[in-house]
């Protein structure tokens, strides 16, 4: 799992494309920029306010061609966690996701296994 502004435009595309949904560079930057500029608490592009969570997840749902975001509970060091993230369809497949504070391309299904599920998953 990684975290998305810590990666190149190139692994971002390879990550997040499939045959039947390749993902742009250009696409690649702005989700990676909007990350950015969420982290920093800067505006985006034609956005004049703050980029939230919710943005990021729809703009990469878009992208992605996704099935909508969806989002659940786990438990890590006894706190129970919300994990927000695109539904591609299949737990096991990379997607886009808001976890441990973060914004992060990987696989929710392996967050499920890794930490107990909190209830609703």
């Amino acid at each position: 799992m990684r975290v998305v502004t810590n990666m190149t435009l190139k692994e971002i595309v390879e990550s997040l494309s499939t045959k039947a949904t390749p993902i742009t560079e250009k696409e690649a930057k702005e989700l990676r920029q909007m990350c950015r500029n969420w982290q920093s608490g800067h505006t985006f592009g034609a956005l004049s306010r703050n980029v939230s969570v919710r943005d990021i997840l729809s703009y990469a749902d878009k992208i992605m061609r996704g099935c909508g975001t969806e989002s659940c509970f786990l438990r890590k060091d006894g706190r129970k966690l919300r994990c927000e993230y695109v539904n591609t369809g299949d737990s096991f497949n990379v997607t886009v996701l808001y976890w441990n504070s973060k914004i992060r391309i990987g696989c929710w299904g392996d967050l499920a296994e890794r930490y107990q599920d909190a209830g609703n998953c």
